[in-house]
């Protein structure tokens, strides 16, 4: 039986964000969508995040986070695991 690669995904950007909680809104919709898993904090100075899940998911995820205005040219670290996160998404 082969297991599937699960993705951790680190990043952090300094950017000045009016609304956190609106913010915080639509990042806890986007990682229920993509069933994400981690941590995210949101401030007016920016943000920083540490999510896990599939490939697909984590994808998807950067795709739309490169889109956003705030978060064009964010960068990403990115590490494979094999065993399935137990972490809950937390944001802050």
């Amino acid at each position: 039986m082969s297991e599937e690669k699960s993705i951790v995904l680190l990043y952090y950007h300094f950017t000045s964000i009016e609304d956190p909680k609106a913010l915080a809104s639509e990042q806890r919709y986007l990682c229920q969508k993509l069933a994400l898993k981690g941590r995210i904090l949101i401030a007016t100075e920016g943000i920083n995040g540490t999510l896990g899940g599939s490939a697909a998911s984590v994808r998807a995820y950067q795709e739309t986070m490169s889109e956003h205005p705030l978060f064009k040219g964010m960068e990403f670290k990115i590490s494979e695991y094999l065993q399935a996160s137990s972490v809950n998404l937390n944001l802050n």
